[in-house]
């Protein structure tokens, strides 16, 4: 290695150009002599520099007993190493600074307590605080209770506040149960549900019943659209076509009082005056103290008494 070749490495060492004295030192690798009077420099030069491509690129060269050409081939691996990060890499160390990284802690901290509190709501415990704050609560707290039960679907909770002995647990109880069903179908089957109840109410029979028929159709599980076609077609005077709907209804919800009503008075006016009779007294062990219920109850019971007996009861009366 010649004195100019020297000087040059040495103004790259002093200058912490690193890389650049490891190029100079493996582009002149075969004229070196390091043999000569620079071989303690050159050595000296080259474990300094060994330490500092290992610690900025991870080291590439050896110093102890450092073999030129196996220094020239670490060398080269450095060079792959230096090339400009690709952008990708660039995004992703940006997306993860400390600073980002504690952002993110704090937003995981807070999705995970919003789960805990949102699992926590569909809980029994939690729906039957719920009961206990609609049973003993006031009127705030009741409808406040009651509105939570509709949101957690707590059925179970509002029909059995149905049998209160209080007239606004019940009341309340009641609202909660229709506006729950109502909505139990989803966001578009409560739409068109919302418009059928419209044209019932303006009497336009037809069209209504020609809504819920789409209703019905599309949403085959959605108790409330049966429950409204079961109401479209008693009006209609159609009592067979709303017997079998209510008779759906309960088979999708047993606790639906209204569809056991409902099918009581098909019954009635198809002379079942024994499955009349049956249904309002499964009505009333819903709504115990609903006296509509109980006085068409007490009615078709004493219509029922009146009428003169076929013979097979006869039979098995003796």
């Amino acid at each position: 290695m010649g004195l100019t070749l020297y000087d040059t490495a040495r103004v790259c060492f002093l200058d912490e150009s690193w890389h650049s004295f490891a190029s100079v030192f493996s582009e002149n690798l075969p004229d070196m002599d390091i043999q000569g009077n620079h071989a303690p420099a050159i050595t000296t030069f080259c474990c300094i520099c060994n330490k500092r491509l290992h610690r900025r690129v991870g080291g590439m060269m050896s110093c102890k007993g450092s073999d030129p050409r196996s220094i020239a081939a670490s060398e080269r691996r450095t060079a792959l190493l230096s090339k400009p990060t690709p952008p990708i890499f660039v995004i992703v160390n940006r997306l993860f600074t400390p600073l980002l990284t504690r952002l993110y802690g704090v937003m995981i901290g807070m999705l995970l307590v919003y789960g805990a509190f949102h699992l926590s709501r569909q809980t029994p415990l939690y729906k039957d605080h719920l009961y206990q704050q609609l049973i003993s609560g006031g009127r705030s707290e009741k409808l406040s209770a009651a509105a939570e039960l509709v949101d957690v679907g707590g059925q179970r909770q509002l029909v059995q506040a149905l049998k209160s002995r209080s007239d606004d647990v019940r009341e309340v109880a009641t609202s909660a149960l229709w506006d729950l069903w109502f909505r139990e179908g989803g966001s578009q089957a409560y739409e068109m549900t919302t418009r059928a109840v419209g044209r019932i109410e303006r009497n336009e029979f037809r069209e209504a019943l020609a809504e819920l028929n789409q209703i019905v159709r599309q949403y085959p599980d959605f108790a409330e659209g049966w429950n409204r076609r079961a109401t479209v077609n008693w009006v209609m005077g159609r009592y067979e076509d709303s017997l079998s709907d209510c008779q759906k209804v309960l088979s999708l919800k047993p606790e639906h009082f209204g569809a056991w009503q409902g099918m009581a008075r098909c019954q009635m006016h198809l002379m079942d005056l024994e499955g009349a009779v049956y249904s309002l007294r499964r009505a009333a062990q819903i709504q115990p103290h609903d006296e509509n219920t109980r006085t068409l109850l007490r009615r078709c019971e004493k219509l029922m008494r009146s009428l003169p007996k076929s013979p097979t009861q006869q039979i098995e009366q003796v």
